[in-house]
Protein backbone atom coordinates (compact mmCIF):
# COMPACT_ATOMS: atom_id res chain seq x y z
CA UNK A 1 0.00 0.00 0.00
CA UNK A 2 1.25 3.25 -0.82
CA UNK A 3 1.51 6.65 1.79
CA UNK A 4 -2.43 7.58 1.86
CA UNK A 5 -4.30 10.00 -0.15
CA UNK A 6 -5.40 13.31 0.67
CA UNK A 7 -8.86 11.64 0.73
CA UNK A 8 -7.74 9.18 3.27
CA UNK A 9 -6.11 11.74 5.45
CA UNK A 10 -8.85 14.26 5.35
CA UNK A 11 -12.32 12.89 4.02
CA UNK A 12 -13.08 12.13 0.65
CA UNK A 13 -14.08 16.07 -0.56
CA UNK A 14 -11.00 17.48 0.14
CA UNK A 15 -10.31 19.59 -2.03
CA UNK A 16 -6.41 21.29 -3.45
CA UNK A 17 -6.13 24.37 -5.47
CA UNK A 18 -2.21 23.56 -7.13
CA UNK A 19 -2.20 27.62 -7.44
CA UNK A 20 -2.75 29.19 -4.48
CA UNK A 21 -2.15 25.96 -2.49
CA UNK A 22 -5.58 25.94 -0.56
CA UNK A 23 -6.71 22.78 0.76
CA UNK A 24 -10.14 22.83 1.84
CA UNK A 25 -11.61 20.42 4.21
CA UNK A 26 -15.60 19.14 4.16
CA UNK A 27 -16.27 18.71 7.85
CA UNK A 28 -19.18 16.60 6.70
CA UNK A 29 -16.83 14.16 6.10
CA UNK A 30 -15.90 13.53 9.64
CA UNK A 31 -19.33 12.85 10.23
CA UNK A 32 -19.15 9.25 10.22
CA UNK A 33 -15.99 6.88 11.90
CA UNK A 34 -16.11 3.62 12.48
CA UNK A 35 -14.59 2.27 14.86
CA UNK A 36 -15.01 -1.85 16.35
CA UNK A 37 -18.48 -1.13 14.96
CA UNK A 38 -18.82 1.93 16.77
CA UNK A 39 -19.76 5.49 15.21
CA UNK A 40 -16.87 8.14 16.48
CA UNK A 41 -17.83 10.65 13.81
CA UNK A 42 -17.91 14.56 14.41
CA UNK A 43 -21.25 16.02 14.78
CA UNK A 44 -20.75 19.73 13.38
CA UNK A 45 -24.36 20.53 13.35
CA UNK A 46 -24.42 23.30 15.37
CA UNK A 47 -21.10 24.53 14.30
CA UNK A 48 -21.08 28.30 13.62
CA UNK A 49 -19.38 31.38 13.40
CA UNK A 50 -19.55 32.25 16.56
CA UNK A 51 -18.50 28.96 18.21
CA UNK A 52 -15.99 27.69 15.99
CA UNK A 53 -12.80 27.97 18.23
CA UNK A 54 -14.42 25.41 20.49
CA UNK A 55 -14.27 22.57 17.83
CA UNK A 56 -10.58 22.94 16.94
CA UNK A 57 -9.55 20.23 19.09
CA UNK A 58 -12.66 18.00 18.47
CA UNK A 59 -12.02 18.15 14.46
CA UNK A 60 -8.05 17.47 15.50
CA UNK A 61 -9.18 14.69 16.99
CA UNK A 62 -11.27 13.25 14.26
CA UNK A 63 -8.93 13.83 11.95
CA UNK A 64 -6.77 11.45 14.13
CA UNK A 65 -9.46 8.81 14.11
CA UNK A 66 -10.02 9.21 10.49
CA UNK A 67 -6.35 8.39 9.66
CA UNK A 68 -6.43 5.40 12.17
CA UNK A 69 -9.07 3.61 10.49
CA UNK A 70 -7.89 4.26 7.29
CA UNK A 71 -4.42 2.98 7.79
CA UNK A 72 -3.15 -0.78 7.27
CA UNK A 73 -3.96 -2.24 10.88
CA UNK A 74 -0.11 -3.20 11.29
CA UNK A 75 2.74 -0.67 10.44
CA UNK A 76 4.40 -3.31 8.22
CA UNK A 77 4.41 -0.89 5.12
CA UNK A 78 7.90 1.46 4.44
CA UNK A 79 5.80 3.44 2.70
CA UNK A 80 3.51 4.87 4.68
CA UNK A 81 4.69 8.13 6.09
CA UNK A 82 2.59 8.78 9.44
CA UNK A 83 0.96 5.77 11.45
CA UNK A 84 -1.33 6.30 14.61
CA UNK A 85 -1.50 4.17 17.20
CA UNK A 86 -4.09 3.37 19.92
CA UNK A 87 -2.52 3.99 23.42
CA UNK A 88 -5.68 3.64 25.41
CA UNK A 89 -6.60 6.05 28.28
CA UNK A 90 -4.85 7.12 31.30
CA UNK A 91 -6.29 8.81 34.54
CA UNK A 92 -5.41 12.35 34.53
CA UNK A 93 -5.35 15.43 37.37
CA UNK A 94 -5.41 18.71 35.66
CA UNK A 95 -6.04 21.91 37.23
CA UNK A 96 -7.28 19.88 40.18
CA UNK A 97 -9.84 18.58 38.08
CA UNK A 98 -10.01 14.67 37.64
CA UNK A 99 -10.62 13.42 33.96
CA UNK A 100 -9.43 10.34 31.69
CA UNK A 101 -7.22 11.26 28.59
CA UNK A 102 -6.97 8.98 25.43
CA UNK A 103 -3.95 8.96 23.66
CA UNK A 104 -3.59 8.41 19.99
CA UNK A 105 0.30 8.58 19.16
CA UNK A 106 1.02 9.43 15.46
CA UNK A 107 4.55 8.74 14.35
CA UNK A 108 6.16 9.87 11.63
CA UNK A 109 8.80 8.08 9.53
CA UNK A 110 11.76 8.34 7.23
CA UNK A 111 14.62 6.48 6.40
CA UNK A 112 16.84 6.71 9.31
CA UNK A 113 19.77 9.32 7.94
CA UNK A 114 18.89 11.95 10.46
CA UNK A 115 19.54 12.88 14.43
CA UNK A 116 16.58 13.36 16.29
CA UNK A 117 14.31 15.93 14.61
CA UNK A 118 12.68 15.35 11.59
CA UNK A 119 11.61 17.61 8.85
CA UNK A 120 8.04 17.45 7.62
CA UNK A 121 9.58 17.54 3.87
CA UNK A 122 11.83 14.45 4.75
CA UNK A 123 8.82 12.12 5.74
CA UNK A 124 8.14 9.39 3.15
Amino acid sequence: MADLTLAQRFGANVSFNETTKLMTIDLNNLSSIMIGGVDFGLNVSAMTNANKNAYASRILWALIQLQRVSQNTDNNDNTVGVYVTNQGKRAAIRNSVSQVGYQLVATAYKNDTEGSELDPDAII
